[in-house]
């Protein structure tokens, strides 16, 4: 009653009973030519006033859920493929097929693995690291199996100049390198002669003659020779001779007086 009271001011009969809503005859319902009744949207004034109760949706009579002249939404079957697959969680379609063939990968390239370096090339690289910081004018050269450190040295007695090289063998470290004066080829003596003429000698501390004649010092002993040693080793043993040598130009001593005198001195 307030209800009408509020949207109707002039209504005050409260004898008044509100009509009651029945469901439709059957007949008006499955007769096609009768239209349904459309609702009109709520005016604006009772959406937004608190007391007016939302209108509930009441259950579709018997009638209505039993015409079959009434077409219910019905949902269609999923796919096959959807229902087989069990581990697929959502519909994915299906994957199209190419109408050319797609030829097959081709076998990869084996990668190439460098090839191992043998025992002497370890060890020349890590006494390269030794020679180029401790004698910096001697450099490693290596041509195919072919290997050497080279290098010029000034004698501080004289300051004469000296080509020295430490030819390294195949089998290094195992096996002894040797050590060659390339340049000047002849080496005079102070008495006369050459150490070229000499050969084999202890006197000079040589051994016979390298390439083209040069003058080989004996640095060490053949039977004393083991992988221990190296060619910063020799290297030393060159200097040690070209200044042993300039010195017996300047006396009447050999090479190899001079050098036991200074090992003598160093004991």
């Amino acid at each position: 009653m307030d209800l009408y009271k509020k949207f109707i001011p002039d209504f005050n009969d409260v004898n008044i009973k509100l009509p009651k809503v029945t469901s439709l005859p059957v007949e008006m319902i499955s007769n096609p030519n009768i239209e349904v009744l459309k609702l009109k949207p709520l005016p604006v004034e009772m959406i937004s006033n608190p007391n007016i109760e939302v209108l509930k949706l009441k259950p579709l009579p018997v009638e209505m859920i039993s015409n079959p002249n009434i077409e219910v939404l019905k949902l269609k079957p999923l796919p096959v493929e959807m229902i087989s697959n069990l581990n697929l969680k959502m519909f994915t379609p299906p994957i199209p097929r190419f109408d050319v063939s797609i030829p097959p990968l081709s076998p990869l390239p084996k990668p190439k693995v460098a090839k191992p370096q043998n025992n002497r090339d370890r060890r020349l690289q890590f006494e390269k690291a030794i020679v180029r910081k401790e004698m910096p004018q001697f450099t490693l050269c290596q041509e195919g199996n072919s290997a050497s450190f080279e290098g010029v040295q000034e004698t501080r007695i004289g300051g004469v100049s000296f080509y020295l090289k430490v030819s390294i063998p195949p089998h290094y470290p195992d096996q002894m390198p040797n050590l060659y004066i390339i340049s000047p080829l002849i080496l005079p003596k102070s008495g006369g002669g050459t150490i070229n003429e000499s050969g084999s000698t202890h006197s000079s501390h040589t051994s016979v003659n390298g390439p083209g004649g040069c003058v080989q010092i004996c640095h060490f002993e053949s039977n004393s020779w083991d992988a221990t040693k190296t060619c910063a080793a020799v290297l030393i043993k060159g200097i040690l001779w070209l200044e042993a040598y300039a010195m017996s130009l300047l006396t009447d001593m050999n090479i190899a007086e001079i050098i036991d005198q200074w090992d003598r001195g160093q004991q």
